[in-house]
């Protein structure tokens, strides 16, 4: 039976204290305190329960505002460091120029490795590379300058090519134009037939033999400048016939057909040249005929 009053003995008031159930609850209690301490499990649970529940509570509030922001901002770092990636990847697989230029999309920026830069301006025609850049100044920046890395940023033009020192001080800066770019670099497989039978030579047709005869008469410094791609020429197997000059200029140049006959079978080979030079071209085989 319980006793319901106040103790009137030390000795019986110590055996209520410290009873069986005191003790137990007491121990219980200090556990429970004791784990919270070390492991934080009712924080846990109680951030578990809220967490669960997130989706139906209303969007409201500072808190909620300040966890939305700062998703958002992870999520755009990381999709602005997985475009670096792309764009750094792009770069360094690009096979040309014009390649490069087409796939970084304006504002974006990227490294460029030297030996690749080396590599995409040793692949242009020595006319455009020239103009690009003199051999003699790229040989200074790589060989004796104070050259760290290259930089390269898209505009809606074309791309620009910054040469940076350690400090990332600017040594020179060059521009590629997509237009040039896209019709220097871009590939014509050669056409079987006659020249007759594409519409842009027409009237415009003359034989090796006279084409030639104007072209070695003509300055060396013109000369260079007519065909800037002669190894196409040089491959092709057969004999030069006739050349025709295309109608219309694209960029700065012009392009021009190549008759091959190789044992009866006609191919054409198109090159390309300087506007003022194939111009000059022009006017001499047309005094000639």
């Amino acid at each position: 039976m319980i006793k319901w009053h106040e103790p009137f003995k030390i000795s019986e008031w110590l055996k209520r204290t410290f009873s069986f159930l005191n003790m137990a609850m007491f121990i219980i209690v200090a556990a429970l305190l004791f784990s919270e301490l070390r492991f934080d499990w009712c924080e846990q649970l109680t951030g578990s329960y809220l967490a669960s529940g997130n989706k139906e509570r209303p969007e409201i509030g500072t808190v909620w505002k300040a966890g939305q922001s700062s998703s958002r901002a992870h999520t755009h770092l990381k999709n602005i460091i997985s475009d670096r990636q792309n764009t750094a990847r792009y770069a360094s697989e690009a096979s040309s120029f014009a390649e490069l230029a087409s796939g970084i999309l304006p504002g974006q920026w990227t490294n460029l490795d030297k030996e690749h830069f080396k590599k995409l301006y040793l692949d242009l025609p020595n006319s455009y590379a020239r103009e690009l850049i003199q051999p003699t100044e790229l040989i200074w920046l790589f060989g004796t300058s104070d050259l760290n890395r290259i930089f390269c940023k898209s505009t809606s033009k074309g791309i620009i090519v910054y040469f940076l020192d350690a400090k990332n001080r600017v040594i020179k800066k060059i521009s590629l134009n997509n237009n040039r770019l896209a019709f220097l670099e871009k590939q014509e497989l050669p056409f079987k037939g006659n020249l007759e039978e594409i519409p842009g030579f027409k009237n415009r047709i003359f034989p090796a033999k006279l084409f030639f005869k104007v072209l070695l008469e003509l300055p060396e410094d013109i000369g260079e400048e007519l065909i800037i791609n002669p190894a196409k020429l040089i491959k092709q197997k057969g004999k030069i016939v006739r050349a025709g000059i295309w109608d219309e200029a694209e960029s700065g140049y012009i392009k021009m057909g190549f008759e091959f006959n190789n044992n009866g079978e006609k191919t054409i080979v198109f090159v390309k040249g300087r506007e003022w030079a194939v111009w000059r071209l022009s006017l001499g085989l047309t005094g000639v005929k």
